[in-house]
């Protein structure tokens, strides 16, 4: 087939419609790994209120094909944006890369899709409900497959800030999705509460907080092994732009098992940061044997000296 060559040929998807027309390439599925990545995202958007200091828990519920999630952060702002003339958070869930990720004053490190996340869960939802806190007010839009209802709306007067996000995956994107995997979502909530130190996280009641950090999930991906080493070592690196930390544990499992993660996201492939690990494990251990050598071959040298 001849590419476009006529001006007439381009063809221009606005708003969402990118999305619901090639989701793969914003969740990476339409199966059931891609309907979680939208619960995955919503989750991202309280930790990234946590890395900003504003939030200090993250609720999940699963009911079936919906999902709830609420933080107790600041709240997405109400106040009418002032270009697109709409309140800020009908932007944030209709328009692709809006959001303050891409400001210089948001924090270095963030999760999620960077600006895409919560369009894309909207886009590819077939009902989602948006409740947020803020200014003493409770503002709640609803929306359906990426298009408001209709405008925000004050509910009633709160003392409390966050966002409240309630969303059904489209069952004609997510064909053979039948419902969230709740093992799965309370595996990803307990490990983010490792990388979290402090940040609570709930799933229908359970609960994951700890100030462990790194260390700790390795302890933990490590219950089922003997320690030959001790407690785990660990190394940190912090320069202006930004910081590194890792875990180290010896065990008598016969098959090495190594973790890695970007901005509190598995890097389930790997990537330089795990590849830049092992190979600074390696040149490590082979600087320790290499310095063991000499010196087993200096304390033999010295005993056959005695001898003679």
């Amino acid at each position: 087939m001849a590419r476009p060559n006529r001006a007439s040929e381009i063809q221009v998807l606005p708003g969402l419609e990118a999305v619901r027309k090639n989701p793969w390439m914003y969740v990476g599925s339409v199966f059931a790994d891609g309907a979680h990545q939208l619960l995955f995202e919503v989750i991202y958007n309280g930790v990234d209120e946590a890395l900003a200091g504003a939030c200090s828990r993250i609720d999940v519920s699963l009911s079936g094909q919906s999902a709830r999630v609420s933080d107790d952060g600041r709240g997405i702002p109400t106040e009418r944006h002032p270009t697109a003339g709409i309140p800020a958070s009908e932007v944030v869930f209709t328009t692709l890369h809006s959001g303050s990720k891409f400001s210089r004053r948001w924090p270095r490190f963030s999760a999620g899709l960077h600006g895409v996340g919560l369009s894309c869960v909207n886009a590819l939802s077939k009902s989602l409900r948006v409740e947020i806190r803020r200014g003493g007010r409770v503002h709640v839009q609803e929306f359906s497959r990426g298009r408001p209802k209709g405008p925000p709306a004050v509910k009633g007067r709160t003392r409390e800030t966050g966002t409240t996000i309630s969303f059904r995956p489209d069952p004609a994107i997510f064909k053979g999705f039948s419902g969230f995997d709740a093992a799965r979502c309370r595996r990803l909530l307990e490990e983010l509460s490792y990388l979290n130190p402090g940040l609570r996280f709930s799933l229908d009641g359970r609960s994951f907080q700890t100030t462990a950090g790194v260390a700790g999930l390795l302890g933990r991906l490590a219950e089922d092994v003997r320690s030959i080493s001790g407690a785990p070592m660990l190394v940190r690196v912090k320069k202006r732009d930004w910081e590194c930390e890792a875990a180290l544990l010896w065990t008598t499992g016969r098959e090495p098992l190594i973790r890695s993660f970007v901005n509190g996201v598995a890097t389930t492939q790997g990537g330089t940061h795990a590849a830049a690990f092992r190979l600074g494990v390696a040149r490590a251990l082979n600087r320790l044997m290499a310095e063991a050598g000499r010196k087993a071959c200096a304390e033999d040298a010295v005993e056959l000296d005695e001898a003679v």
